[in-house]
């Protein structure tokens, strides 16, 4: 009897709820939305907001994936692009810089009174680089046997020797132990014989202790050898101490510096068409 009106009871409970709900759907607050309307929104707000917040923050974490795989893509194509531009520039650098050597080349030798070749270094002796380099003008272009070799400054390098090629040409330094190189101090007038010593340097021969020898006194080429034209600058002098006999002890500095010449010019002969002390006969 009691568990029956129990049930009578919920279901009116029920019925009056559905009532409240039917009637509700059917009273209008704030214009057109409803009261059932309004009690669903407030309910279902606050879970949809949170929804939506959920997918933003999943949205944004996508976007912002993308992103930056995006600039990191653009990033490393940027970065290869300025590698690209660096060796480009490089290369650019390099060929003004060989061109301007070039320039002082040709510019030098229309001041000599000499014909006269540019030539390339290609190479050098394998066991002793101040002795011998090897460039790349040969017979085919007037080189021969004992035509002088100068850098782009007017200094003098040293002398052709064979072999020689049609392309190409040996040329013995200075500072080779076999080298000799009439010379004259600039500061006293004092002739001597310049030799190579073999480790980078030459010794100024046969100046007598009696002649005051300045460091850093240039040391030129006399003529004297009927190789050398007579007035180029071979080095300076790094020391000139008293020599055991009658001659002093002077050390030469070469004017040039071997290791970094890359171009050279070939002196093959007076452009009055005279040998004169340029080159010597063969």
């Amino acid at each position: 009897m009691l568990t029956a009106r129990r049930r009578e009871l919920t279901l009116l409970l029920v019925l009056q709820f559905a009532h409240l709900v039917l009637v509700s759907a059917q009273v209008p607050i704030r214009g057109k939305t409803t009261l059932l309307e309004t009690i669903v929104f407030t309910v279902i707000a606050p879970f949809q907001r949170t929804a939506m917040a959920t997918v933003r923050a999943v949205t944004g974490v996508y976007t912002n994936y993308f992103d930056l795989r995006g600039a990191r893509d653009r990033s490393d194509a940027l970065e290869k692009q300025l590698e690209s531009a660096r060796l480009e520039l490089n290369r650019m650098r390099g060929e003004r810089g060989e061109l301007e050597r070039l320039r002082k080349l040709l510019h030098l030798a229309d001041g000599l009174p000499y014909h006269s070749e540019p030539a390339l270094i290609i190479g050098a002796d394998a066991l002793n680089p101040i002795k011998t380099l090897f460039i790349d003008k040969g017979s085919r272009h007037g080189v021969r046997q004992n035509c002088p070799v100068i850098s782009p400054e007017g200094f003098l390098v040293g002398r052709v020797i064979t072999p020689i090629s049609p392309s190409q040409a040996t040329v013995q330094l200075i500072t080779d132990i076999d080298a000799n190189v009439g010379a004259i101090l600039a500061g006293s007038r004092t002739f001597g014989v310049l030799n190579g010593l073999g480790d980078g340097k030459c010794a100024l021969r046969f100046v007598p202790n009696s002649v005051e020898v300045a460091i850093r006194e240039e040391v030129l080429t006399s003529g004297l050898d009927q190789i050398y034209p007579r007035g180029l600058i071979a080095g300076h002098v790094v020391s000139g101490a008293q020599g055991h006999s009658v001659f002093k002890d002077v050390i030469v500095h070469p004017a040039v510096a071997v290791a970094r010449l890359e171009h050279v010019l070939v002196l093959i002969g007076d452009k009055h068409g005279e040998t004169g002390s340029a080159v010597a006969p063969e």
